[in-house]
Protein backbone atom coordinates (compact mmCIF):
# COMPACT_ATOMS: atom_id res chain seq x y z
CA UNK A 1 0.00 0.00 0.00
CA UNK A 2 1.20 3.76 -0.90
CA UNK A 3 0.79 5.76 2.38
CA UNK A 4 1.51 8.69 0.98
CA UNK A 5 -1.00 11.31 0.75
CA UNK A 6 0.15 12.67 -2.87
CA UNK A 7 -0.69 9.48 -4.79
CA UNK A 8 -3.02 8.62 -7.46
CA UNK A 9 -6.90 8.20 -7.31
CA UNK A 10 -6.44 4.26 -7.38
CA UNK A 11 -4.17 4.23 -4.45
CA UNK A 12 -5.84 1.44 -2.22
CA UNK A 13 -5.93 2.67 1.03
CA UNK A 14 -8.26 0.26 2.76
CA UNK A 15 -6.30 -3.56 2.58
CA UNK A 16 -3.07 -2.24 4.77
CA UNK A 17 -4.88 -0.40 7.42
CA UNK A 18 -4.68 -2.24 10.33
CA UNK A 19 -8.47 -3.67 11.80
CA UNK A 20 -8.75 -0.98 14.73
CA UNK A 21 -7.68 1.58 12.26
CA UNK A 22 -10.17 0.16 9.65
CA UNK A 23 -13.37 0.55 12.11
CA UNK A 24 -12.33 4.26 12.34
CA UNK A 25 -12.40 4.71 8.91
CA UNK A 26 -16.31 3.31 9.07
CA UNK A 27 -16.82 5.97 11.78
CA UNK A 28 -15.20 9.02 9.78
CA UNK A 29 -16.98 8.32 6.77
CA UNK A 30 -20.92 7.87 8.27
CA UNK A 31 -20.48 11.59 9.72
CA UNK A 32 -23.83 12.13 11.29
CA UNK A 33 -25.38 8.46 11.30
CA UNK A 34 -23.09 7.54 14.87
CA UNK A 35 -22.90 3.59 13.26
CA UNK A 36 -19.87 2.00 14.09
CA UNK A 37 -17.46 2.10 16.97
CA UNK A 38 -14.01 0.56 18.02
CA UNK A 39 -11.45 0.94 20.68
CA UNK A 40 -8.41 2.12 20.27
CA UNK A 41 -8.82 4.04 16.93
CA UNK A 42 -6.90 5.42 14.98
CA UNK A 43 -6.88 7.58 11.58
CA UNK A 44 -4.23 8.29 8.99
CA UNK A 45 -5.64 7.98 5.35
CA UNK A 46 -8.46 10.68 5.83
CA UNK A 47 -8.70 10.54 1.74
CA UNK A 48 -10.91 7.38 1.86
CA UNK A 49 -13.62 9.77 2.53
CA UNK A 50 -13.75 10.62 -1.03
CA UNK A 51 -14.37 7.21 -2.11
CA UNK A 52 -17.64 6.05 0.22
CA UNK A 53 -20.66 5.99 -1.13
CA UNK A 54 -22.64 8.94 0.57
CA UNK A 55 -26.16 8.01 2.41
CA UNK A 56 -25.76 3.92 2.08
CA UNK A 57 -24.89 2.61 5.61
CA UNK A 58 -24.87 -0.89 4.99
CA UNK A 59 -23.66 -0.56 1.35
CA UNK A 60 -20.70 1.34 2.69
CA UNK A 61 -20.22 -1.60 5.20
CA UNK A 62 -20.14 -4.12 3.34
CA UNK A 63 -17.31 -1.81 1.09
CA UNK A 64 -15.15 -1.68 3.24
CA UNK A 65 -15.12 -5.01 4.88
CA UNK A 66 -15.13 -6.26 1.48
CA UNK A 67 -11.30 -4.58 1.04
CA UNK A 68 -10.24 -6.46 4.03
CA UNK A 69 -10.88 -9.77 2.35
CA UNK A 70 -9.59 -13.02 4.01
CA UNK A 71 -7.94 -11.02 7.01
CA UNK A 72 -9.05 -11.43 10.68
CA UNK A 73 -9.78 -8.44 12.76
CA UNK A 74 -9.36 -7.84 16.63
CA UNK A 75 -12.84 -5.86 16.95
CA UNK A 76 -15.78 -5.17 15.29
CA UNK A 77 -18.70 -3.11 16.48
CA UNK A 78 -21.65 -1.97 13.92
CA UNK A 79 -24.27 -0.10 16.09
CA UNK A 80 -27.20 1.36 14.24
CA UNK A 81 -29.32 4.34 16.09
CA UNK A 82 -32.95 3.41 16.57
CA UNK A 83 -34.09 6.02 14.12
CA UNK A 84 -31.83 4.44 11.24
CA UNK A 85 -33.86 1.75 8.67
CA UNK A 86 -33.13 -1.59 9.55
CA UNK A 87 -31.13 -3.49 7.02
CA UNK A 88 -32.59 -6.99 5.89
CA UNK A 89 -32.45 -9.79 7.61
CA UNK A 90 -30.28 -11.57 4.55
CA UNK A 91 -27.78 -8.52 5.37
CA UNK A 92 -27.82 -8.72 8.80
CA UNK A 93 -26.94 -12.60 8.77
CA UNK A 94 -23.92 -11.61 6.63
CA UNK A 95 -22.56 -9.03 9.28
CA UNK A 96 -23.05 -11.88 11.63
CA UNK A 97 -21.20 -14.66 9.53
CA UNK A 98 -18.64 -12.73 8.94
CA UNK A 99 -17.92 -11.72 12.62
CA UNK A 100 -17.70 -15.08 13.62
CA UNK A 101 -15.31 -16.17 10.69
CA UNK A 102 -12.94 -13.09 11.07
CA UNK A 103 -13.22 -11.46 14.33
CA UNK A 104 -11.00 -12.80 16.94
CA UNK A 105 -11.47 -10.55 19.79
CA UNK A 106 -15.21 -8.58 20.32
CA UNK A 107 -17.77 -8.48 17.93
CA UNK A 108 -20.71 -6.34 18.97
CA UNK A 109 -23.68 -5.84 16.31
CA UNK A 110 -26.82 -3.82 17.36
CA UNK A 111 -29.56 -3.18 14.71
CA UNK A 112 -32.45 -1.18 15.05
CA UNK A 113 -36.03 -2.73 15.81
CA UNK A 114 -37.42 -4.06 12.16
CA UNK A 115 -41.02 -3.80 13.50
CA UNK A 116 -43.10 -6.57 15.27
CA UNK A 117 -43.60 -10.59 14.13
CA UNK A 118 -39.70 -10.76 12.22
CA UNK A 119 -38.26 -13.56 11.07
CA UNK A 120 -34.99 -14.61 13.02
CA UNK A 121 -31.60 -14.31 12.07
CA UNK A 122 -28.72 -17.35 12.28
CA UNK A 123 -25.71 -17.87 14.56
CA UNK A 124 -23.16 -19.40 12.65
CA UNK A 125 -22.25 -23.00 13.69
CA UNK A 126 -18.55 -22.08 14.23
CA UNK A 127 -17.22 -18.47 15.74
CA UNK A 128 -13.64 -17.40 16.93
CA UNK A 129 -14.42 -14.41 18.55
CA UNK A 130 -13.90 -14.22 22.80
CA UNK A 131 -16.51 -11.56 23.01
CA UNK A 132 -20.16 -11.83 21.53
CA UNK A 133 -22.63 -9.27 22.01
CA UNK A 134 -25.67 -9.47 20.09
CA UNK A 135 -28.65 -6.14 20.51
CA UNK A 136 -31.35 -7.71 17.98
CA UNK A 137 -33.76 -5.05 18.95
CA UNK A 138 -36.99 -8.22 19.16
CA UNK A 139 -35.44 -9.78 15.92
CA UNK A 140 -35.07 -14.00 16.65
CA UNK A 141 -31.96 -15.52 16.70
CA UNK A 142 -31.79 -18.86 15.92
CA UNK A 143 -28.61 -21.57 17.17
CA UNK A 144 -27.12 -24.34 15.38
CA UNK A 145 -27.70 -27.86 16.42
CA UNK A 146 -24.46 -28.75 16.12
CA UNK A 147 -21.90 -25.68 16.64
CA UNK A 148 -18.12 -24.79 18.25
CA UNK A 149 -17.28 -21.76 19.54
CA UNK A 150 -14.58 -23.07 21.78
CA UNK A 151 -12.85 -19.48 22.06
CA UNK A 152 -15.99 -17.82 23.55
CA UNK A 153 -15.42 -16.79 26.88
CA UNK A 154 -18.77 -13.63 27.10
CA UNK A 155 -21.76 -13.51 25.93
CA UNK A 156 -24.26 -10.74 25.12
CA UNK A 157 -27.66 -11.32 24.39
CA UNK A 158 -29.71 -7.99 24.61
CA UNK A 159 -33.55 -7.78 22.94
CA UNK A 160 -33.34 -10.71 21.70
CA UNK A 161 -36.60 -12.52 20.58
CA UNK A 162 -36.92 -16.68 21.56
CA UNK A 163 -40.08 -16.98 19.53
CA UNK A 164 -39.50 -19.65 18.27
CA UNK A 165 -37.97 -21.27 21.14
CA UNK A 166 -39.60 -20.37 24.06
CA UNK A 167 -39.00 -23.36 26.09
CA UNK A 168 -34.93 -21.96 25.56
CA UNK A 169 -33.75 -25.65 24.25
CA UNK A 170 -31.71 -24.52 21.40
CA UNK A 171 -30.47 -21.84 23.74
CA UNK A 172 -29.54 -24.13 26.29
CA UNK A 173 -28.19 -26.54 24.28
CA UNK A 174 -25.97 -24.02 22.59
CA UNK A 175 -24.62 -22.77 25.59
CA UNK A 176 -23.90 -25.96 27.15
CA UNK A 177 -22.50 -28.00 24.73
CA UNK A 178 -21.15 -25.34 22.53
CA UNK A 179 -19.26 -22.91 24.69
CA UNK A 180 -17.00 -24.89 26.90
CA UNK A 181 -15.03 -21.54 28.02
CA UNK A 182 -18.00 -19.45 28.44
CA UNK A 183 -16.85 -17.51 31.34
CA UNK A 184 -20.20 -14.60 31.74
CA UNK A 185 -23.23 -14.47 29.86
CA UNK A 186 -25.80 -11.71 30.14
CA UNK A 187 -28.99 -11.70 29.25
CA UNK A 188 -30.78 -8.39 28.60
CA UNK A 189 -34.63 -8.28 28.10
CA UNK A 190 -34.78 -12.04 26.24
CA UNK A 191 -38.59 -11.94 24.70
CA UNK A 192 -41.14 -14.96 25.27
CA UNK A 193 -38.30 -16.91 26.88
CA UNK A 194 -39.62 -19.17 29.65
CA UNK A 195 -37.31 -21.23 30.61
CA UNK A 196 -33.51 -21.66 30.14
CA UNK A 197 -31.05 -24.32 31.59
CA UNK A 198 -27.53 -24.40 31.81
CA UNK A 199 -24.62 -27.00 32.77
CA UNK A 200 -21.63 -24.91 31.87
CA UNK A 201 -18.37 -25.63 33.78
CA UNK A 202 -16.51 -22.34 33.41
CA UNK A 203 -19.42 -20.11 34.08
CA UNK A 204 -18.16 -17.81 36.60
CA UNK A 205 -21.01 -14.92 36.37
CA UNK A 206 -24.54 -15.04 35.51
CA UNK A 207 -26.38 -11.84 34.88
CA UNK A 208 -30.31 -11.61 33.98
CA UNK A 209 -32.56 -8.21 33.53
CA UNK A 210 -35.76 -7.44 32.04
CA UNK A 211 -36.66 -11.04 32.42
CA UNK A 212 -40.70 -12.15 33.18
CA UNK A 213 -41.58 -15.44 33.48
CA UNK A 214 -38.72 -17.20 33.14
CA UNK A 215 -37.36 -20.39 34.62
CA UNK A 216 -33.96 -21.20 35.84
CA UNK A 217 -31.87 -24.52 35.91
CA UNK A 218 -28.63 -24.03 36.77
CA UNK A 219 -25.55 -25.89 37.67
CA UNK A 220 -22.75 -23.96 37.19
CA UNK A 221 -19.75 -25.64 39.71
CA UNK A 222 -17.43 -22.64 39.22
CA UNK A 223 -20.15 -19.43 39.89
CA UNK A 224 -19.58 -16.95 41.59
CA UNK A 225 -21.81 -14.18 40.88
CA UNK A 226 -25.34 -14.21 39.93
CA UNK A 227 -26.92 -10.92 39.20
CA UNK A 228 -30.74 -10.52 38.64
CA UNK A 229 -32.01 -7.08 37.73
CA UNK A 230 -35.75 -5.32 37.35
CA UNK A 231 -37.52 -9.22 36.57
CA UNK A 232 -40.99 -10.34 37.62
CA UNK A 233 -41.98 -13.59 37.95
CA UNK A 234 -38.43 -15.10 37.41
CA UNK A 235 -37.80 -18.86 39.16
CA UNK A 236 -35.10 -20.74 40.14
CA UNK A 237 -36.26 -23.97 39.91
CA UNK A 238 -32.51 -25.43 40.80
CA UNK A 239 -29.25 -23.69 41.09
CA UNK A 240 -26.66 -25.64 41.66
CA UNK A 241 -23.46 -23.30 42.47
CA UNK A 242 -20.93 -24.33 45.43
CA UNK A 243 -18.62 -21.67 44.52
CA UNK A 244 -21.46 -18.71 44.37
CA UNK A 245 -20.23 -15.93 46.35
CA UNK A 246 -22.24 -13.00 45.47
CA UNK A 247 -25.72 -12.44 44.73
CA UNK A 248 -27.65 -9.44 43.65
CA UNK A 249 -31.40 -9.22 43.48
CA UNK A 250 -32.59 -6.03 42.30
CA UNK A 251 -36.77 -5.53 43.50
CA UNK A 252 -36.78 -8.80 44.57
CA UNK A 253 -36.88 -10.34 41.18
CA UNK A 254 -37.51 -14.08 42.49
CA UNK A 255 -38.16 -16.27 45.02
CA UNK A 256 -34.82 -17.02 46.80
CA UNK A 257 -36.06 -20.15 48.31
CA UNK A 258 -35.19 -21.86 45.32
CA UNK A 259 -32.17 -21.28 46.10
CA UNK A 260 -29.77 -23.91 48.28
CA UNK A 261 -26.04 -24.39 49.17
CA UNK A 262 -25.44 -20.62 50.25
CA UNK A 263 -23.24 -20.68 52.82
CA UNK A 264 -20.10 -19.88 50.26
CA UNK A 265 -21.98 -16.38 49.80
CA UNK A 266 -19.72 -13.42 51.09
CA UNK A 267 -21.56 -10.41 49.25
CA UNK A 268 -25.59 -9.81 49.05
CA UNK A 269 -26.41 -6.75 47.20
CA UNK A 270 -28.70 -4.92 46.41
CA UNK A 271 -31.42 -6.32 48.75
CA UNK A 272 -34.22 -4.59 49.06
CA UNK A 273 -35.71 -4.13 52.60
CA UNK A 274 -39.15 -2.40 53.02
CA UNK A 275 -39.09 -0.67 56.77
CA UNK A 276 -40.88 2.07 58.44
CA UNK A 277 -39.04 2.51 61.89
CA UNK A 278 -38.93 -0.71 63.91
CA UNK A 279 -41.60 -2.28 61.45
CA UNK A 280 -40.99 -4.48 58.81
CA UNK A 281 -43.28 -6.96 56.07
CA UNK A 282 -43.95 -10.45 57.57
CA UNK A 283 -42.78 -11.91 54.54
CA UNK A 284 -39.35 -10.62 53.57
CA UNK A 285 -37.25 -12.31 50.90
CA UNK A 286 -34.19 -9.88 51.80
CA UNK A 287 -33.98 -11.38 55.57
CA UNK A 288 -34.46 -15.23 54.16
CA UNK A 289 -31.47 -14.50 52.12
CA UNK A 290 -29.40 -13.13 55.57
CA UNK A 291 -30.36 -15.73 57.68
CA UNK A 292 -29.38 -18.38 54.95
CA UNK A 293 -26.58 -17.19 53.81
CA UNK A 294 -24.15 -17.14 57.48
CA UNK A 295 -20.69 -16.21 55.52
CA UNK A 296 -21.98 -13.10 54.52
CA UNK A 297 -19.75 -10.28 55.41
CA UNK A 298 -20.96 -7.49 52.88
CA UNK A 299 -24.16 -6.49 52.27
CA UNK A 300 -25.59 -3.83 49.80
CA UNK A 301 -29.01 -2.56 50.81
CA UNK A 302 -32.05 -0.77 48.70
CA UNK A 303 -33.87 0.67 51.74
CA UNK A 304 -37.90 1.55 51.22
CA UNK A 305 -40.19 3.17 53.06
CA UNK A 306 -43.07 1.03 53.95
CA UNK A 307 -46.53 3.45 53.29
CA UNK A 308 -50.38 3.00 54.37
CA UNK A 309 -51.01 1.02 51.51
CA UNK A 310 -55.11 1.74 51.70
CA UNK A 311 -54.81 1.62 55.25
CA UNK A 312 -53.84 -2.25 54.67
CA UNK A 313 -49.94 -1.75 55.61
CA UNK A 314 -50.68 -2.38 59.72
CA UNK A 315 -51.88 -5.93 59.02
CA UNK A 316 -49.19 -6.97 57.05
CA UNK A 317 -46.22 -6.09 59.30
CA UNK A 318 -43.80 -7.21 62.22
CA UNK A 319 -43.01 -4.99 65.27
CA UNK A 320 -39.35 -5.98 65.34
CA UNK A 321 -38.93 -4.75 68.94
CA UNK A 322 -41.78 -6.90 70.23
CA UNK A 323 -40.57 -10.16 68.26
CA UNK A 324 -37.05 -9.48 68.89
CA UNK A 325 -34.43 -8.31 66.11
CA UNK A 326 -32.90 -10.78 64.52
CA UNK A 327 -29.00 -10.48 64.38
CA UNK A 328 -26.47 -11.06 61.61
CA UNK A 329 -22.87 -10.74 63.25
CA UNK A 330 -21.19 -12.10 60.66
CA UNK A 331 -21.63 -8.73 58.49
CA UNK A 332 -18.82 -6.21 58.16
CA UNK A 333 -19.55 -3.90 55.96
CA UNK A 334 -23.16 -2.13 54.66
CA UNK A 335 -23.81 0.46 52.05
CA UNK A 336 -27.35 1.24 52.34
CA UNK A 337 -29.24 3.23 49.62
CA UNK A 338 -31.99 5.26 51.21
CA UNK A 339 -34.69 7.17 49.64
CA UNK A 340 -37.26 8.92 51.54
CA UNK A 341 -39.48 12.10 51.22
CA UNK A 342 -40.58 14.91 53.85
CA UNK A 343 -42.98 12.46 54.55
CA UNK A 344 -40.92 9.61 55.58
CA UNK A 345 -38.14 11.61 57.50
CA UNK A 346 -39.97 11.46 60.86
CA UNK A 347 -38.92 7.82 60.39
CA UNK A 348 -35.71 7.83 59.07
CA UNK A 349 -33.79 8.00 62.05
CA UNK A 350 -36.08 5.08 63.65
CA UNK A 351 -36.00 3.24 60.67
CA UNK A 352 -31.79 3.68 60.31
CA UNK A 353 -31.49 2.38 64.21
CA UNK A 354 -34.09 -0.75 63.45
CA UNK A 355 -31.80 -1.69 60.63
CA UNK A 356 -28.19 -1.27 62.35
CA UNK A 357 -29.76 -3.11 65.59
CA UNK A 358 -29.35 -5.95 63.14
CA UNK A 359 -25.68 -6.06 62.41
CA UNK A 360 -23.42 -5.41 65.81
CA UNK A 361 -20.44 -6.05 64.15
CA UNK A 362 -20.35 -3.82 60.92
CA UNK A 363 -16.81 -1.78 60.82
CA UNK A 364 -17.81 0.20 57.45
CA UNK A 365 -21.09 2.00 57.34
CA UNK A 366 -21.65 4.14 53.83
CA UNK A 367 -24.89 5.46 53.19
CA UNK A 368 -26.38 7.05 50.28
CA UNK A 369 -29.70 9.75 50.35
CA UNK A 370 -31.80 9.69 46.96
CA UNK A 371 -34.72 11.06 46.04
CA UNK A 372 -36.45 14.05 46.72
CA UNK A 373 -36.47 15.19 50.14
CA UNK A 374 -39.02 17.89 50.95
CA UNK A 375 -41.12 17.89 48.30
CA UNK A 376 -44.09 16.32 50.16
CA UNK A 377 -45.62 17.07 53.23
CA UNK A 378 -46.41 15.02 55.76
CA UNK A 379 -49.04 12.76 55.66
CA UNK A 380 -51.12 10.46 58.09
CA UNK A 381 -49.08 7.05 58.52
CA UNK A 382 -50.25 3.89 59.85
CA UNK A 383 -47.57 3.65 62.62
CA UNK A 384 -49.11 6.80 64.34
CA UNK A 385 -51.28 4.08 65.94
CA UNK A 386 -49.42 1.64 66.44
CA UNK A 387 -46.53 3.18 68.30
CA UNK A 388 -43.13 4.67 67.96
CA UNK A 389 -39.77 3.39 68.82
CA UNK A 390 -37.65 6.01 70.22
CA UNK A 391 -35.50 4.25 72.72
CA UNK A 392 -32.43 3.47 70.67
CA UNK A 393 -30.12 2.82 73.70
CA UNK A 394 -29.94 -0.59 73.23
CA UNK A 395 -28.59 -0.34 69.70
CA UNK A 396 -24.43 -0.94 70.22
CA UNK A 397 -21.55 -0.40 67.41
CA UNK A 398 -18.67 -1.47 69.44
CA UNK A 399 -16.56 -1.97 65.81
CA UNK A 400 -18.12 1.18 63.65
CA UNK A 401 -14.89 2.62 62.86
CA UNK A 402 -15.37 3.98 59.19
CA UNK A 403 -18.51 5.88 58.09
CA UNK A 404 -19.68 7.47 54.79
CA UNK A 405 -22.77 9.42 54.52
CA UNK A 406 -23.67 10.72 51.09
CA UNK A 407 -26.26 13.20 49.66
CA UNK A 408 -26.39 14.95 53.12
CA UNK A 409 -28.24 18.35 53.29
CA UNK A 410 -28.17 19.05 57.17
CA UNK A 411 -31.43 18.54 57.49
CA UNK A 412 -32.61 18.04 61.37
CA UNK A 413 -33.57 14.30 60.67
CA UNK A 414 -30.06 13.79 59.32
CA UNK A 415 -27.99 15.13 61.72
CA UNK A 416 -30.19 13.44 64.51
CA UNK A 417 -28.69 10.20 62.90
CA UNK A 418 -25.23 11.60 62.89
CA UNK A 419 -25.49 12.25 66.72
CA UNK A 420 -27.13 8.47 66.94
CA UNK A 421 -24.30 6.85 64.75
CA UNK A 422 -22.16 9.11 67.18
CA UNK A 423 -23.19 7.72 70.77
CA UNK A 424 -23.99 4.00 69.64
CA UNK A 425 -20.13 3.56 69.11
CA UNK A 426 -18.87 5.66 71.94
CA UNK A 427 -16.83 2.91 73.36
CA UNK A 428 -14.99 2.12 70.23
CA UNK A 429 -15.00 5.55 68.91
CA UNK A 430 -15.94 6.51 64.97
CA UNK A 431 -11.87 6.68 63.45
CA UNK A 432 -13.26 8.66 60.41
CA UNK A 433 -16.75 10.05 59.11
CA UNK A 434 -17.44 11.67 56.27
CA UNK A 435 -20.50 14.00 55.26
CA UNK A 436 -20.54 14.96 51.90
CA UNK A 437 -23.62 16.55 49.55
CA UNK A 438 -24.87 15.36 46.15
CA UNK A 439 -22.64 17.16 43.74
CA UNK A 440 -24.02 19.42 41.29
CA UNK A 441 -27.88 19.69 42.85
CA UNK A 442 -29.17 22.10 44.59
CA UNK A 443 -28.64 20.81 47.97
CA UNK A 444 -24.62 20.73 47.59
CA UNK A 445 -25.88 24.71 47.42
CA UNK A 446 -28.22 24.15 50.43
CA UNK A 447 -25.46 22.46 52.55
CA UNK A 448 -22.97 25.47 52.10
CA UNK A 449 -25.94 27.98 52.71
CA UNK A 450 -26.40 26.19 55.83
CA UNK A 451 -22.35 25.70 56.61
CA UNK A 452 -22.54 29.54 56.35
CA UNK A 453 -25.82 30.80 58.79
CA UNK A 454 -25.02 32.76 61.29
CA UNK A 455 -27.78 32.75 64.58
CA UNK A 456 -28.28 35.81 64.33
CA UNK A 457 -32.12 35.91 66.04
CA UNK A 458 -30.60 33.27 68.67
CA UNK A 459 -32.87 30.65 67.06
CA UNK A 460 -30.57 26.76 67.77
CA UNK A 461 -32.60 25.40 64.70
CA UNK A 462 -30.29 28.39 62.67
CA UNK A 463 -27.30 27.43 64.04
CA UNK A 464 -24.64 26.59 61.65
CA UNK A 465 -24.40 23.47 60.84
CA UNK A 466 -20.38 23.34 61.66
CA UNK A 467 -21.42 24.16 65.51
CA UNK A 468 -23.85 21.74 65.79
CA UNK A 469 -21.74 19.03 64.52
CA UNK A 470 -18.80 20.08 66.87
CA UNK A 471 -21.27 19.81 69.33
CA UNK A 472 -22.49 16.05 69.16
CA UNK A 473 -19.13 14.81 69.27
CA UNK A 474 -17.78 16.55 71.91
CA UNK A 475 -17.28 13.39 74.03
CA UNK A 476 -14.83 12.10 71.30
CA UNK A 477 -11.32 12.37 71.12
CA UNK A 478 -11.01 13.25 67.16
CA UNK A 479 -11.99 16.90 64.71
CA UNK A 480 -14.01 17.61 62.03
CA UNK A 481 -12.29 19.23 58.81
CA UNK A 482 -14.90 21.40 56.88
CA UNK A 483 -14.33 21.88 53.61
CA UNK A 484 -16.79 22.78 50.43
CA UNK A 485 -19.84 20.72 50.70
CA UNK A 486 -17.31 18.27 52.35
CA UNK A 487 -17.64 17.49 56.11
CA UNK A 488 -15.33 15.20 57.28
CA UNK A 489 -14.48 13.40 61.35
CA UNK A 490 -11.18 12.12 62.11
CA UNK A 491 -9.74 10.21 64.81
Amino acid sequence: MDSSTGGGDNVDRISGLSADGLLQVILSFVRQVPAVTARDLSLEDTDLRNNAAPGHFAGFVDWVLARRGDADMDSLRITMMYRERCPSLDKINQWIRYGMQRVVGDFHLCIPSMGKDQAAVELPSYGRAASISLDLSCVGLRFPAMARYEELTELTLDSVSFREDEQGRALGDFLSCSCPRLRRLDMRSPRRLTQLVLRVEALEELRISLAFGLALDVTAPNLLVLKLKVASDVRIAKMIAPRLQEIRMLINPCDPQDLHGLTSIRSLGVIQLDMHAQYHHKEDDSFWLLRNCPGVEDVKVSLCFLHDGGGRTKDHVVDAMLEGAETFPNVRSMHVKADFTRADEDHLVASMASLLIRFPRLSSLCIEFTGPKRDLLRAKCFCDALGKWTDHGQISMEFLEEVKISGFTGASEELDLVSLLFKISSRSVIKSMTLSAASKTRYARYLKQKMEDEDEDGDDSLEPIHLKLMDMSSTNSGHWHFRKNVCTWVC
